[in-house]
Formats: structure tokens, sequence, C-alpha cells
């Protein structure tokens, strides 16, 4: 497939060739400079949000076990419900 964008036969005429090209290479490097931030950012704040998230569930995990083991003696907490909870805490969407 061969197709000829409109102006570039005057462009080769006068010889311009080389400095279009650069100046399309320059276009092109700061249009992508916006979405190399975008990217990093996005990056950033996934791994800020996944660790936030593994945070959260080892404190529910400490916190069923200690309340597990406190309220074992009488009873209030059997260990079979603190294991539902917590593959239940993991679980939610």
């Amino acid at each position: 497939m061969h197709f000829e964008l409109a102006g570039t036969s005057t462009i080769r005429a006068y010889g311009a060739t080389d400095r279009f090209l650069e100046q399309n290479a320059d276009k092109i490097d700061k249009s992508l400079e916006g979405f190399y931030v975008n990217k990093v950012a996005d990056r950033w704040l996934s791994v800020r949000l996944e660790l936030l998230g593994a945070f959260v569930g080892l404190g529910a995990s400490i916190l069923i076990i200690v309340t597990a083991v406190q309220n074992e003696e009488a009873g209030i907490v059997d260990p079979e419900f603190a294991g539902l909870v917590r593959v239940d805490i993991y679980h939610i969407d």
C-alpha cells in the first residue's frame, strides 16, 4: 500500500526533508512526554494502593488472631469463625 501525504513532494523539491523529519521527531517526543508521566504516575499509584491493601489485610488478620486468642477461653469467638472471616476478607471485591 502506497500513500503520500499532501505536501511531501513540495518538501522534497525544496530539499527540506531533513528539517521536517527533525521537526516531526521533536513533536513526537514532546507528545510522548505527557504519556510517559501519566504511565509513571499510574504505576506509582497502583503500587501504593496494592501495598495499602496488603497492610489492611495484614492488620485485619492480626486483629482476628488476637481476638480469637483472647476470647477462646470465654468461648465468644471460635477459631473456625476467625478463619472464615479471614478468608472472607480477601474475597471482598
